[in-house]
């Protein structure tokens, strides 16, 4: 998904090369959350892992995508 780079990922050019909308693809309150827990920062165009959340980053993925982009919908 491109979280895994020190740039994280733009949100909005990943939907658009999926062919959804940002809040088809993602979970806002998920990213909200994680965002607080300090495990993602999120600046004007992109999601970055932190540090802290790098080595939860299989446990965050499913959590910041939203289930209506893992069921196609």
């Amino acid at each position: 998904m491109g979280l895994r780079l020190a740039e994280g990922i733009a949100p909005e050019s990943m939907a658009t090369r999926f062919g959804m909308t940002r809040q088809q693809m993602l979970d806002d309150a998920a990213i909200d959350r994680l965002i607080q827990m300090g495990f993602l920062t999120q600046s004007s165009e992109r999601l970055i892992v932190t540090r802290k959340g790098m080595p939860l980053l299989d446990a965050i993925l499913p959590e910041v995508v939203s289930l209506s982009a893992v069921e196609g919908r």
